[in-house]
């Protein structure tokens, strides 16, 4: 099924992040889940394709949470990994309601800029 008004799980990101970039799965070699809260989750190779990537992380606790809703933060700061777009640190903020100490403030920013050549 798709649920089109349902959430999207952290889990569900990175099962489609890791598809659309084509990343390798490689079965864990004994060393157990990359996050503890993976062990037997459907998106285990997935979340730790991306991982290893460079893609994504997990919160401060080691967790990862995968069945939390993703936020948008979380998205931007994903989508400029996979995409290899820059960060930013510029003076005037993109948006009034993000501090420049919230831990995804250059990804909300560069994520919303263009980039392109004039």
């Amino acid at each position: 099924s798709f649920r089109p008004e349902a959430y999207v799980t952290r889990a569900e990101l990175a099962a489609v992040t890791a598809r659309m970039l084509s990343l390798p799965l490689t079965p864990s070699q004994g060393n157990g889940p990359v996050f503890p809260d993976m062990e037997g989750h459907w998106a285990s190779s997935y979340i730790a394709a991306a991982k290893q990537s460079g893609l994504l992380d997990g919160y401060e606790d080691g967790t990862f949470r995968p069945d939390r809703a993703v936020t948008r933060a979380e998205a931007a700061a994903l989508f400029n990994r996979a995409w290899s777009r820059p960060s930013v640190d510029e003076e005037h903020p993109a948006w009034e309601d993000v501090s420049p100490d919230h831990w995804a403030y250059s990804a909300i920013d560069s994520a919303t800029r263009s980039f392109l050549a004039d």
